[in-house]
């Protein structure tokens, strides 16, 4: 469905805790009632917002990572599901969950929209332990939603460009990205990261962080909402928080037709980008 005239989007940024499911839903149910009561038509949370970051390979905490993963999902799933419903918002989350295709989990972003449709694609790009957890994702995931087409990314996802700009050629209005991501050099690199992502796009991005620690890492609070134009329209600040801005559609075209980006396009020098790359060792070798 077309993007409204008007879209206010919502980002939370907020401390997950590892394994601790109860207290993870009630601050998720939190925000999320929290957005609605400001008249939020678009919520998003951060990745793993149900269980955590895996912490190690270590047989042991795999085992209860899966086991807590199996045990609660559904029911946070449903509440989700509920809260979306009641607010009259669609809520974008990362979560973990059972996979449906192996013995290992999916880390997905489920879209939750009014209506209770729940739609979700999985991470197509797992760094650090991710590989000993979860299943990659196959494809990149679009959702119609009253707040308009919403593309889905999950933390590294959004550092490869071409997910992002394949999401914009198929019609994503605003990509949402749920991050979990450690904290780097530059405390700028997150925040310019969906600065660029939309101003490459001329769409909207709607990136969430987890703040606090996980797996004896600190994290990054870079939550931001950015325009089409590469303008920052809301940008969290350190610790817990929630910010809003209001989208406009016309200014998704208006960036369009002032900078036709996508026309002038040239994907046959783009070639290189499908074929198979060197491994770093044989890079660093030469």
């Amino acid at each position: 469905m077309p993007m409204p005239i008007s879209v206010t989007a919502v980002a939370a940024q907020y401390e997950i805790r590892y394994l601790d499911i109860e207290q993870n839903l009630r601050n998720a149910i939190s925000h999320i009632e929290s957005a609605a009561e400001q008249g939020a038509d678009l919520v998003v949370l951060p990745e793993l917002a149900n269980i955590g970051y895996p912490r190690s390979t270590n047989e042991r905490e795999r085992q209860e990572y899966f086991d807590a993963t199996f045990a609660s999902a559904k029911a946070f799933t449903d509440e989700l599901t509920n809260a979306a419903v009641k607010g009259g918002t669609t809520v974008v989350a990362g979560l973990a969950c059972p996979s449906s295709t192996s013995s290992m989990l999916d880390n997905i972003s489920a879209a939750f929209l009014p209506s209770g449709k729940v739609t979700n694609g999985s991470k197509t790009h797992l760094p650090i332990v991710e590989g000993h957890y979860f299943s990659k994702g196959s494809d990149l995931t679009l959702v119609d939603s009253p707040a308009g087409r919403l593309g889905l990314l999950i933390c590294a996802d959004a550092s490869y460009p071409e997910t992002a700009r394949v999401l914009a050629l198929r019609g994503a209005d605003i990509i949402c990205v749920s991050y979990m991501a450690p904290a780097f050099p530059n405390p700028e690199l997150y925040s310019s990261l969906a600065v660029t992502r939309a101003f490459e796009n001329q769409c909207y991005v709607v990136a969430s962080h987890a703040c606090g620690q996980q797996a004896g890492l600190e994290l990054t609070p870079a939550t931001t909402i950015a325009g089409p134009d590469g303008s920052v329209l809301a940008r969290a600040r350190s610790g817990q928080d929630l910010v809003m801005a209001r989208l406009d559609r016309t200014s998704i075209s208006e960036s369009r037709v002032k900078i036709p980006r996508f026309e002038s396009r040239r994907p046959r020098l783009y070639r290189d980008l499908f074929q198979a790359v060197a491994s770093a060792d044989s890079y660093l070798a030469q």
